[in-house]
């Protein structure tokens, strides 16, 4: 492991989104497009309605345009009758380069934090030099959240966005950076694809975020960190754009090095493919407990920048981060494990607390496997300040975490280089435990608990210890259940705190995306699975679903 810039920081998306981009402002009930999460009783309008218009864009009809605005690429900003030009605030990309048949996330934010945005159509130009369109499907005060789907390996670039406010003025952003010549984007892949592939160089091309300097201009490469700023960090605690805030807990497993980044070497081991064997058994174990959603870093063998990462664990909402990490040494006789977390500086002090108690419940597991107890330990910055002016951390992964109030840890497992431990790390069977240690450690620190189904009364119920699960949400085993009032998942269709959903008939999982019967067909969210009514996009294609969910034709 690097002694410096391990790069990422995670947590707290749910703090950091939402500071920066000014949660708390009421949205007025005006007429407006109703999208995915963005839905009440205010009548739904199709874009022409909100006098937008898409530059050599056709008519599907008599009465919708074609969101898409298929044609010429060149047309990267629509024209909008009585529009004004905004300043961007950032451009925030999920991820540089994803694979094929995945969803990118981008948000947009104005530079007017009093903003608030109504509705908004974000423009890229897809692989193949088509101009398309997509609507946000979440807003949070002056940003808005869109989701693309890619469906075409090769570039994309995001060109512009227009947005109807909440005062009934319609923007328009342009986020081409002039001095970069170039717009923000990112790189699909086929899944089959060489992990080499993508080399740095072409990481460092797909711009993740994108800011304004002091003269006003585009600045390409922040970190989030960077484009937040200190003051933006004060407003913790409202709901984020990209968060899940159904009460599950999300952990970012960092999987260290990779790809063209092997990490340390030594005794024929590296120690990119030790982390990935540990991350993958700590993801499997932690599988087996309720309301726990795990993500990696990587999950194969390839390269992410420090700047990846740290967006990557913004974009799930991540709650605590975990740095996966192989120790080394000058010496073959240093053995043992330790866990690195925040210093006892006042900003964010909570981080250093929680990210103690982790640290401790995460190195006790390890130990009782027979690995050496080099003890929680912490590292001040021989240089780096908070913004509160104390002390900041010296990891990278810590210090950032720390900025957005998030606990961060590194767990360095055993020493790469050691006689003793390289014996260790060279069998499957101590990465499986190690990994499975690091799980009983973070479920013992926050209080998960395994769950188990019970067959009782002709019925499966859920318990969690002794205590049977009722009118709640459960995700089990990869599945999204409700269990109502006697502990029954149910099953078809089902009103829940007043929207509808639908689950399964057979497993009793929440369906979401479209969905047909009987020669009907229903739209259901992608992220919470309810059902959507009246006019909404999906991929830039505009439908409408009358009162009762069933898309008109």
């Amino acid at each position: 492991m690097d002694s410096g810039e391990i790069g990422m920081f995670g947590r707290f998306a749910r703090a950091m989104l939402s500071a920066v981009l000014a949660i708390g402002v009421a949205l007025p009930a005006m007429p407006q497009v109703a999208f995915a999460d963005d839905r009440g009783s205010a009548a739904a309008v199709a874009p022409e309605e909100a006098g937008i218009s898409l530059a050599a864009s056709s008519q599907s009809d008599g009465t919708m345009p074609s969101p898409a605005a298929e044609g010429d690429a060149s047309a990267a900003v629509p024209v909008i009758e009585d529009s004004t030009q905004a300043r961007v605030g950032f451009v925030y990309i999920d991820a540089p380069a994803l694979f094929v048949g995945g969803t990118q996330d981008v948000v947009v934010a104005l530079d007017e934090t009093e903003a608030v945005v109504q509705s908004a159509e974000l423009f890229y130009v897809d692989t193949a030099g088509v101009q398309k369109s997509v609507a946000a499907n979440k807003f949070a005060g002056n940003a808005a959240l869109f989701e693309i789907s890619v469906g075409e390996a090769g570039d994309y670039e995001v060109r512009s966005m227009a947005a109807t406010l909440a005062d009934g003025s319609v923007v328009v952003l342009d986020l081409y950076d002039e001095e970069r010549a170039a717009y923000p984007g990112f790189i699909a892949v086929s899944a089959a694809a060489d992990p080499f592939s993508i080399d740095d160089e072409g990481l460092e091309g797909a711009a993740l975020t994108f800011s304004l300097d002091g003269d006003g201009g585009l600045v390409a490469g922040k970190s989030l960190p960077d484009v937040i700023g200190s003051a933006a960090l004060q407003a913790r605690g409202s709901s984020n754009l990209l968060s899940s805030d159904d009460g599950t807990l999300v952990i970012v497993l960092d999987t260290g090095h990779g790809g063209s980044d092997p990490g340390a070497v030594a005794n024929g081991l590296l120690e990119k493919d030790l982390t990935l064997s540990i991350a993958r058994y700590c993801k499997e174990a932690l599988g087996q407990y309720a309301n726990v959603k795990v993500c990696m870093t990587r999950s194969s063998d390839f390269y992410v920048g420090l700047k990846e990462r740290v967006d990557y664990a913004v974009s799930v909402g991540a709650d605590a981060f975990v740095g996966i990490h192989i120790n080394s040494a000058g010496t073959s006789g240093a053995n043992g494990a330790e866990v690195w977390y925040p210093n006892a500086s006042s900003w964010y002090y909570e981080a250093h607390v929680e990210g103690r108690q982790l640290a401790e419940s995460i190195l006790e597991k390890l130990t009782e496997l027979g690995l050496y107890d080099r003890g929680v330990k912490v590292r001040d910055s021989d240089d780096e300040l908070n913004p509160d002016g104390s002390v900041a951390d010296y990891y990278a992964t810590i210090r950032y975490a720390r900025q957005v109030g998030m606990p961060s840890i590194i767990v360095e497992h055993a020493f790469i280089t050691g006689d003793g431990d390289s014996q260790k790390l060279a069998q499957d069977a101590w990465l499986k435990a190690m990994g499975e240690a690091d799980a009983e450690g973070i479920a013992q620190a926050y209080g998960l608990s395994k769950g188990h189904w019970v067959f009782e009364d002709g019925v499966w119920h859920w318990y969690e210890g002794s205590t049977m699960v009722i009118n709640a949400w459960k995700n089990i085993d990869g599945m999204r259940h409700w269990f109502g009032p006697d502990g029954v998942a149910v099953r078809g269709w089902h009103d829940i705190d007043g929207s509808r959903y639908y689950f399964d008939p057979g497993t009793a999982n929440l369906h979401r995306g479209w969905y047909d019967e009987g020669g009907r067909r229903y739209r259901l969210d992608r992220d919470d699975g309810h059902l959507w009514t009246g006019w909404y996009t999906v991929d830039g294609v505009w439908y409408c679903s009358d009162e009762n969910g069933v898309l008109r034709k």
